[in-house]
């Protein structure tokens, strides 16, 4: 769900970012739906009893459905408590996460190719 405080938080510290960095570079920041936990369990084979539209839909992803297989596959242990692993892992398939998580990804994909093609 897009908030616009959020949107407008970013669109304050992108400001302030053009005024600190270099012209070659710039901060794009982009209004994540949910948690990073999502983004990785949407690159990751689910078990068979879970629906994807139950894992967007609830409210606290990262305790219900992120953690039961970050626990699973004995990785709460490591430094983020499975989010590397599991992220790595799970940017492999970056397809399937932007097909899944299109509000977020793909709109931070269009701003980044729209800052690049102004570079042109």
């Amino acid at each position: 769900m897009r908030v616009e405080s959020r949107r407008n938080t970013l669109d304050q510290l992108e400001a302030f970012a053009c005024t600190e960095l270099p012209a070659k570079c710039t901060l794009i920041g982009e209004n994540a739906w949910q948690e990073i936990e999502v983004w990785a369990l949407a690159g990751l084979n689910l078990p068979k009893e879970w629906n994807w539209q139950d894992v967007r839909g609830e409210r606290d992803p990262k305790e219900r459905y992120f953690q039961p297989i970050a626990a699973s596959r004995r990785l709460l242990d490591e430094p983020g408590a499975g989010r590397r692993t599991l992220g790595q892992e799970a940017a492999r398939r970056y397809g399937r996460i932007r097909q899944l998580c299109p509000e977020d990804v793909q709109v931070f994909e269009q701003r980044v190719l729209a800052w690049i093609g102004s570079r042109s």
